[in-house]
C-alpha cells in the first residue's frame, strides 16, 4: 500500500502523509496502553467494548479477585454466569470465591 501511495504522490506529500499517518498511529497507541495499566482497567475497558461476553465479566472478576475486591469479582462472575449459565470457569470461581470466605 504504501509503494501505492508513493507513486500518486510527490515525494513531500508522500512524507507528510507518513509522518500523519505515524503520529495517528502513535496517539492510537498510547490512549491503548493506558488500558493496560492494570489487569482491572484492561477487562474493565474490554467489558465496555464487548459488554455481552461472558468470559470478559469472568476475566474481569478473576482480575478484581486478585486486586483484593471479593465483592466487585462476586458480581462480574455472576454477571458472566447470567450471561452464559454454563461458563465452567465462572462457575468455578465464584465457587473458590464463596470458599475462601469458610
Amino acid at each position: 500500500m504504501a509503494a501505492e501511495i508513493a507513486i500518486l504522490l510527490s515525494a513531500r506529500q508522500f512524507i507528510i502523509a507518513a509522518m500523519v499517518l505515524l503520529i495517528s498511529a502513535s496517539t492510537l497507541t498510547i490512549m491503548r496502553n493506558s488500558d493496560y495499566r492494570s489487569e482491572v482497567a484492561l477487562w474493565q475497558a474490554t467489558a465496555k467494548l464487548s459488554p455481552n461476553k461472558s468470559r470478559v465479566h469472568n476475566n474481569l472478576g478473576f482480575a478484581y479477585f486478585l486486586a483484593g475486591q471479593p465483592e466487585k469479582a462476586r458480581q462480574c462472575y455472576l454477571n458472566a454466569l447470567a450471561l452464559d449459565h454454563q461458563n465452567f470457569k465462572a462457575k468455578y470461581n465464584l465457587e473458590a470465591l464463596n470458599n475462601t470466605k469458610n
